[in-house]
């Protein structure tokens, strides 16, 4: 029962670990630079900050869409063992959880391979690997 209601604390830490990922990430991009740069120049430290994050946004964007995937797998992870705990009692129920998460899988599966195809057909790299 205990696990139960860590589940149902974590969970709720998770989203909201995603949600501050996500914020950060749309206030980066979305930010002023001539105001930023203005905002250095009269010396204010926090804006001094937030300019080396820009001057390396390749590393900030990887750095927060790396820790976004780590909270959402763990999110996925938390959510799918709650379910596997409440639905665990009742054999239907289960079976009938597990094989919508095998269909699921596997469309999703069947999906990110006709993307990949597009995308290969797309920049013509599907002659390379015939």
């Amino acid at each position: 029962m205990t696990r139960i209601v860590l589940l149902f604390l974590s969970i709720p830490l998770c989203m909201l670990g995603c949600s501050l990922f996500s914020g950060i990430e749309a206030g980066m991009l979305s930010l002023n630079r001539a105001r930023l740069i203005h905002w250095v120049k009269r010396g204010i430290k926090p804006a001094r900050l937030l300019m080396t994050y820009i001057n390396d946004m390749q590393g900030f964007l990887a750095t927060s869409l790396v820790g976004n995937n780590l909270v959402n797998v763990t999110l996925s992870t938390l959510s799918a063992s709650l379910a596997h705990r409440l639905f665990a009692g009742s054999a239907r129920a289960g079976d009938r959880l597990g094989q919508s998460i095998e269909e699921c899988a596997g469309k999703i599966a069947a999906a990110l391979e006709r993307g990949i195809d597009e995308a290969k057909i797309a920049h013509g790299d599907a002659a390379e690997d015939a």
